[in-house]
């Protein structure tokens, strides 16, 4: 557990957008700066870059494209960013993994599993923050957050609804980000639908 008096933690955050709403798990305020917290309840394998869109989770037989989880915290960190009205180096986003996983993708940003979680925001020793802005910080989100059962549900079918549009997309080989037609390609970890439209557009899928 963190300490009270240095650490404030918010949980399950619906924020509004410009483009409607997105949750963001934990929020960790200290004068050693603000942890944005995504969590992710993976187990097999995870292959994947740190500016791809999607990366790879292998567990066994199965693959499955997934969406890389630090760009997903990087919207958060934004914004946030824009609701405090504090700089980028105020904040520390941190993508959190289940020990059922194993994460082989190197990072600029804390990728870490649930057991050293607190370890690492401990870790965290220079002042970046006035202490004295905490409360008023934690205040300004408290007030912004979405707390209306129904709001929520609909940003859950909002996220589902996305999710489905894209796999019709991709079911008819058309790339869900630009439109273009996709091409069965052979890679590294096997066979893929790429985007016809590379390398302007990256996106990837594996096969199954």
């Amino acid at each position: 557990l963190l300490p009270k008096e240095e650490y404030r933690v918010l949980n399950d955050c619906l924020l509004p957008t410009e483009s409607g709403t997105t949750q963001i798990d934990h929020i960790v305020l200290s004068r050693f700066g603000i942890f944005v917290i995504e969590t992710k309840n993976y187990s097999g394998k995870l292959y994947g870059k740190e500016f791809s869109e999607h990366w790879t989770q292998i567990n066994g037989k199965s693959k499955v494209s997934i969406y890389n989880p630090l760009r997903q915290n990087y919207h958060h960190t934004k914004v946030l960013e824009d609701l405090l009205e504090l700089p980028s180096s105020c904040f520390i986003p941190v993508v959190v993994f289940s020990v059922e996983s194993t994460v082989k993708v190197e990072s600029s940003k804390p990728l870490v599993y649930t057991v050293n979680l607190n370890r690492l925001i401990r870790s965290y020793e220079q002042e970046v923050i006035d202490p004295s802005l905490l409360n008023g910080l934690a205040k300004t989100i408290l007030l912004a957050n979405i707390t209306d059962p129904e709001a929520r549900k609909m940003h859950v079918q909002s996220v589902q609804k996305k999710k489905e549009d894209r796999e019709e997309k991709i079911k008819v080989n058309i790339c869900p980000h630009c439109g273009s037609a996709l091409v069965r390609r052979t890679g590294k970890y096997g066979a893929f639908w790429g985007c016809s439209n590379y390398p302007a557009c990256k996106f990837t899928k594996p096969i199954k």
